[in-house]
């Protein structure tokens, strides 16, 4: 598959709020094409950049395999062979 999209692009997860959210929003700000993980049902609240040409948001709970490989069919379909520029895994839970 070739990529027809020109911007860098990065994986982050944990992207519902605090680190992840404010890493999304810097990113997208600084021109790449981000793939937003969000474990939340509800991943439409995932921030203030709204989903569309720089922005993917993805349902991505890390502990589970089944999202883990959506995800990656998801990037990959839109990557193809160029892959990702990045990944920040920032995924976590406060306790």
């Amino acid at each position: 598959m070739q990529m027809t999209c020109a911007l860098k692009h990065i994986a982050i997860t944990g992207t519902s709020s605090g680190i992840g959210k404010a890493t999304m929003e810097a990113a997208v700000a600084a021109g790449f094409h981000v793939f937003a993980g969000d474990r939340a049902n509800d991943s439409a609240r995932g921030g203030t950049v709204p989903d569309g040409e720089t922005l993917t948001k993805i349902h991505l709970d890390i502990t589970k395999a089944d999202d883990i490989a959506v995800a990656v069919k998801l990037i990959d379909g839109h990557v193809g062979e160029a892959g990702l520029d990045g990944l920040a895994n920032i995924a976590g839970i406060g306790i």
